[in-house]
């Protein structure tokens, strides 16, 4: 195998583990999107819906910031995987007493790392 083959390779096995890694960590923040509330119940257009407590990720309630949750690759050519949602309530939750995101990324973090451990034994 020449030089430029073997680079070849390892950029392709990069990039697809920086994808693997970006679905695994949407997978996660979907699934802590999906937790219900544990805070006060109220009504909300002739539905009832139970709010989350501080520290807890927000409820659903309608489930469109938990369908917003996508990875971005169009910078995988950079080596640049990005997850998260262009929802500005979203991101306020996450830096306001809410947190969704970082506690994904602390569920999958060694499963990432392990993912990219294994390409350097290759």
């Amino acid at each position: 195998m020449s030089a430029n083959e073997l680079v070849d390779k390892y950029r392709r096995q990069l990039k697809e583990a920086l994808l693997a890694s970006g679905a695994d960590l949407q997978a996660e923040a979907k699934r802590e999107l999906s937790k219900p509330g544990r805070g006060v119940l109220y009504d909300r257009k002739n539905m009832r819906n139970r709010s989350s407590k501080p520290g807890d990720p927000p409820a659903v309630q309608t489930g469109h910031g938990r369908r917003s949750v996508q990875v971005d690759n169009s910078r995988i050519n950079q080596f640049e995987v990005r997850v998260g949602t262009n929802l500005k309530y979203m991101a306020h939750h996450e830096t306001h007493g809410r947190p969704w995101l970082l506690p994904s990324l602390m569920r999958v973090k060694e499963r990432i790392r392990a993912r990219f451990a294994a390409l350097r034994r290759r």
